[in-house]
């Protein structure tokens, strides 16, 4: 695979301090041009845009790629500690929680303003301690005070019943179907498990 990619050093501040962030096509080192951390990708127009984040400069699939984004919507990314490069193409990243344009807004009480605490949630590891999660859901569900509350209801019953029984095909099917639904009330076109 032939590559030509432009290397962007001076765009330190605007990804990784700034919650307003500019449309970028080239490299982001890591962590001198952006720190690790939980981004949202917006692609810059109809077209599209994409996102790698790689372990070393080759970023090579089966080698130094460690996760790629096709971004069509709004996106998160998760730029890890062992990643040293992010390529992206045509997209915009902004911290999760900077408050940017891109983030969902909403008044306090609706799903709207906790959308950013589910997403960075069920980006982490949601299935390695499933009442855990449910737990926090739970706390998350209590800052709503509309019917969308039902949407986190949904899924925190689904990840309790998957803590009392791991193998529980319906609960890990409720899960998913659950994900999707919270993940389409919030906006967000990746939320999935």
């Amino acid at each position: 695979m032939i590559r030509t990619v432009t290397v962007v050093t001076a765009l330190a501040g605007a990804i990784a301090l700034s919650p307003q962030s500019q449309a970028q096509t080239g490299s982001l080192l890591v962590p001198g041009d952006i720190t690790p951390g939980n981004y949202w990708a917006t692609p810059e127009g109809s077209m599209g845009g994409y996102v790698e984040v790689c372990a070393d400069y080759t970023c090579d699939i089966g080698g130094g790629l460690i996760r790629n984004y096709s971004v069509d919507g709004r996106t998160m990314v998760v730029i890890s500690s062992n990643a040293t490069l992010v390529n992206v193409a045509r997209v915009n990243l902004t911290p999760v929680g900077a408050g940017s344009s891109t983030a969902p807004s909403g008044a306090s009480g609706t799903l709207a303003s906790v959308c950013d605490q589910i997403d960075t949630l069920m980006y982490g590891n949601p299935d390695g301690n499933p009442a855990l999660t449910a737990r926090q859901l739970e706390a998350i569900k209590a800052q709503i005070g509309t019917p969308d509350a039902q949407l986190l209801e949904n899924l925190a019953s689904a990840y309790t019943a998957i803590a009392a029984n791991p193998t529980n095909t319906d609960a890990q099917n409720r899960v998913s179907t659950s994900a999707r639904a919270l993940g389409a009330g919030c906006g967000s076109v990746r939320l999935t498990v």
